[in-house]
């Protein structure tokens, strides 16, 4: 793997990582550390940006989220959650009000294809004081147009992230 990008986001509508995908990589893993919605009860999402302004892409996606958590009472919940055709992907869900927040493990499919749909999958872990949860992520823009970027953004209000890191790893 090999190191791209770095950022974080304090109270911003959306931050986006452009112009770090390239013909070197086919595979792109993002770190996602601390990410929050202003809002209680927010989830997290993405979008692709394309071509050479960093358009975002605000319709055609699907996505599939998956957790399981375990509560401080000692009960347990899961739920699956699915969206189609709709403006984004959604991977995380947050509760800021009681210090909450999720990192990510995602893990980003040949974006600069003109051939092949835009996979994103991944692995997210959640806090609350209350409960500590998992969850799984698989998501599709689609399209077969090349992505350019991919932005992150809060369901409701802005955004949160400590730390959101971008690595390629390299072609053979």
């Amino acid at each position: 793997m090999v190191f791209l990008a770095e950022t974080s986001a304090s109270n911003v509508s959306s931050v986006s990582l452009n112009g770090y995908f390239t013909s070197d990589y086919d595979v792109y893993k993002i770190f996602i550390d601390g990410v929050y919605g202003a809002n209680n009860d927010a989830y997290i999402e993405i979008t692709f940006n394309t071509t050479g302004s960093y358009t975002e892409q605000t319709s055609s996606y699907y996505s599939l989220m998956g957790s399981y958590r375990y509560e401080g009472d000692g009960s347990t919940g899961g739920a699956f959650v699915g969206y189609g055709n709709v403006s984004n992907m959604r991977f995380a869900y947050t509760q800021n009000t009681t210090g909450g927040s999720s990192s990510a493990d995602l893990t980003l499919y040949n974006p600069m294809s003109s051939t092949y749909k835009k996979i994103i999958t991944g692995s997210v872990g959640m806090t609350h004081t209350q409960y500590v949860g998992l969850g799984g992520f698989t998501g599709y823009w689609n399209n077969t147009t090349a992505v350019t970027g991919i932005r992150f953004k809060s369901s409701t209000g802005n955004l949160y992230a400590r730390k959101i890191r971008l690595y390629g790893i390299k072609n053979s």
